[in-house]
């Protein structure tokens, strides 16, 4: 990841970057950086993720402080431990990781079959979602940033769904008619739609928000 610095002041600004300990593996960056007065600087991070990680999603803090003596800022990370390299591979790809099903209608049913108080009902579909986590890193306040996750119905029929975002201020959903916090959407049979996330912070801060897909 990349977490995008800048310098607003008439001087240039010398930074430490400081990563926490944590047993699930270890953050590098440059630990010593230079920011040129009202200039932008791109910070490159990587994670090495530890052969003896739980599977689990954490929070960690990276600190910068201004060199000598000066302020110090916290900024959050996370990082997702999946079990191993093909589960990687299939949560960087658009092979789904979340997934969601309605019951079927009676009147779609056929009209001969029974179902007794002991059998399940069946379900019509799962929509797959590509993500299940969307992170957004080192968004300023009063500036926009959007995401994509992707849909897709894997059955034979049309599917409508409702999409909430819930739990928040900061989030929307970017449709042609602006940002809003509810949606619709039409799946047709075996058809995919990217979803535009928006996420506008107001103070600084982390923020977390919900969507939920409802048929």
């Amino acid at each position: 990841r990349t977490i995008q610095l800048r310098n607003c002041g008439n001087i240039a600004l010398a930074l430490e970057a400081v990563m926490e300990d944590m047993s699930q593996g270890r953050f590098t960056c440059e630990q010593n950086l230079t920011i040129p007065p009202d200039s932008d600087f791109a910070l490159p991070v990587t994670f090495t993720c530890s052969p003896s990680a739980r599977l689990t999603s954490l929070q960690h803090s990276l600190q910068l402080s201004v060199v000598p003596n000066g302020p110090k800022h916290l900024i959050s990370l996370q990082t997702n431990v999946l079990p191993n390299k093909e589960s990687i591979q299939e949560f960087q790809t658009s092979r789904p990781v979340l997934s969601f099903g309605v019951i079927k209608k009676a009147d779609t049913m056929s009209p001969s079959r029974e179902f007794n108080n002991n059998e399940a009902m069946p379900s019509v579909f799962p929509v797959e979602s590509d993500r299940s986590l969307i992170n957004f890193f080192s968004v300023s306040v009063g500036t926009n940033e959007e995401q994509l996750i992707t849909l897709r119905n894997s059955t034979s029929e049309t599917v409508c769904l409702n999409m909430i975002i819930r739990e928040t201020d900061n989030f929307f959903l970017a449709v042609p008619a602006g940002s809003v916090s509810t949606s619709q959407l039409i799946l047709q049979p075996q058809g995919t739609h990217d979803v535009k996330i928006l996420y506008r912070p107001t103070r600084v801060g982390m923020d977390k928000g919900k969507l939920v897909l409802k048929p």
